[in-house]
């Protein structure tokens, strides 16, 4: 039998510094038009990818969204 209390809990990865986190702690974007646009609910039908809360990891998505061409 099993127990239905159990939840999910998604994991994600910094595309930046590759820390792993649950979902709901990090930032998703996905890129339109060649600029990364902050997905705040977390819905628009694009490939997103995650990014941390964090002021460094932030700075350098251009940067990674440059280099991965």
């Amino acid at each position: 039998m099993s127990d239905k209390s159990t939840h999910h809990n998604p994991i994600r990865t910094c595309v930046i510094c590759r820390k792993k986190d649950l979902k709901k702690n990090l930032l998703r974007f996905v890129i339109i038009n060649g600029e990364p646009v902050y997905d705040i609910k977390k819905v628009i039908a694009q490939r997103g990818f995650y990014v941390c809360d964090d002021n460094v990891c932030i700075g350098k998505v251009k940067k990674w969204i440059k280099k991965r061409k």
